[in-house]
């Protein structure tokens, strides 16, 4: 059984790194565009290829954003209840909050996937902000050192600052689930920023 959680927790924690790559690619592109630099002759020659390249995958994810924000989702919930039912570690107050904002959006999501729903959007952004907000303040718990957090230390139940793994140096459960939601939200934000437009 230890193997198996070991191996999931290597996983999650290896695509929330993916993730975080990701998201540092997606806002420097963003900057870079802020900026002026966007037109391919903008960019020194030996950049291109490596712009073309994030052009396509940008492209890509664009045009998949629904499957995606699901695939995120569905893969926020089933971890979280991996390592509650499987693992068999006893989620905090602060851990149920978040879980009350994202189990929703797996719902949600995979409906408008199957039904071809676009309308969603705006439910899944304010869903996912309230869940990050949730989780930024967990994993400030650990960052701070803050010592207890107000809503587990009169709740009783277990300690929102037990940390049961650190992957990367960095990866926590808090900090999996704010990268969940916070990818959810810029998908969320983007399409409609571009129904917009």
């Amino acid at each position: 059984m230890a193997d198996l959680v070991d191996f999931c927790t290597q996983l999650l924690s290896s695509l929330t790194l993916m993730v975080h790559a990701a998201l540092l690619a997606f806002a420097a592109r963003w900057v870079l565009r802020k900026a002026g630099v966007s037109k391919k002759e903008s960019w020194p020659a030996f950049l291109r290829p490596a712009r073309d390249l994030a052009s396509r995958v940008f492209s890509f994810l664009q045009s998949h954003a629904l499957p995606l924000a699901a695939l995120i989702a569905l893969a926020a919930t089933l971890g979280s209840l991996f390592f509650s039912e499987v693992a068999g570690w006893e989620p905090c107050k602060l851990c149920w909050f978040q879980r009350i904002f994202m189990y929703p959006q797996a719902a949600i999501l995979l409906l408008a996937l199957w039904r071809k729903e676009r309308s969603i959007w705006p439910y899944t952004l304010a869903l996912s902000i309230l869940g990050g907000s949730i989780s930024a303040y967990h994993y400030s718990t650990y960052l701070l050192s803050l010592g207890s957090t107000g809503v587990c230390s009169i709740s009783g139940g277990p300690s929102c600052l037990i940390n049961y793994f650190t992957s990367y140096g960095y990866i926590t459960l808090p900090l999996m689930a704010f990268t969940a939601s916070l990818s959810i939200a810029l998908i969320s934000w983007f399409w409609l920023r571009e129904k917009k437009e």
